[in-house]
């Protein structure tokens, strides 16, 4: 497929467009998809599941420009670079940094009480908080 005309997003415009952006993350999450070109500086992207969405072609060069998306002219597939904007997009502005570092999961603990874990975070890491809190009660 040709490469489609596109003019790049200035940052204004992409701040305008934070929510066509946070789509295009949102639906490439799920699976690699191929872009058609449609005319009318669209695309449309198809992807494994025959699930389909157009985008504005400015909104994918730009999501391409910054390592977001990675792939070729005719298939493209969320990078890791853009997972962890999509989780930027989607987090309380107040912890996007510290939110895109951590997956909270509800699990439950010895009593069967349910907590909220970091899943990312390292196993030796909790036991040091655990360990240094006991040192410090007692």
């Amino acid at each position: 497929m040709a490469k489609p005309d596109a003019k790049p997003l200035s940052e204004r415009n992409l701040a305008a467009t934070r929510k066509a952006f946070a789509g295009l993350l949102r639906f490439l999450v799920r699976s690699t998809a191929r872009l058609e070109a449609t005319g009318g500086g669209e695309g449309l992207l198809v992807r494994a599941d025959h699930q389909s969405r157009r985008f504005a072609l400015p909104v994918i060069a730009a999501a391409r420009a910054r390592g977001l998306l990675e792939g070729n002219d005719a298939e493209v597939r969320l990078s890791m670079a853009g997972r962890a904007a999509l989780r930027r997009l989607l987090a309380d502005p107040d912890s996007a940094f510290q939110d895109q570092h951590r997956d909270l999961a509800r699990r439950a603990d010895a009593s069967g009480d349910t907590i909220l874990v970091n899943s990312l975070e390292s196993p030796l890491a909790a036991l040091g908080r655990i360990r240094t809190g006991m040192a410090s009660a007692g």
